[in-house]
């Protein structure tokens, strides 16, 4: 059975979703009501977790499609598919 390092990927997730959000909100249009996180700027995460997930290239399917409306949103839920996604590897 694969596992992987979770507070590893915790600890990467926030730092991408902080590094991401402090870049956004810079240029943030008030009138925005998209999501927190959009999912095409989510699949950047991927290729930073995969050697500490290291089961080779993640999946896209991972990212929800529309985004995350938060921080805790995007890296519970990511967390949780990753979770699934090595358990069905076996």
């Amino acid at each position: 059975m694969t596992t992987f390092d979770a507070d590893a990927v915790r600890a990467e997730l926030e730092r991408f979703y902080d590094a991401t959000r402090s870049v956004e909100l810079v240029g943030e249009d008030p009138f925005d009501l998209g999501p927190d996180l959009d999912s095409l700027t989510a699949t950047g995460v991927l290729a930073t977790l995969e050697p500490i997930v290291g089961v080779g290239e993640l999946p896209l399917k991972l990212i929800r499609r529309g985004g995350y409306t938060g921080r805790e949103d995007f890296v519970s839920s990511l967390l949780a598919e990753l979770t699934r996604y090595v358990a069905s590897l076996g």
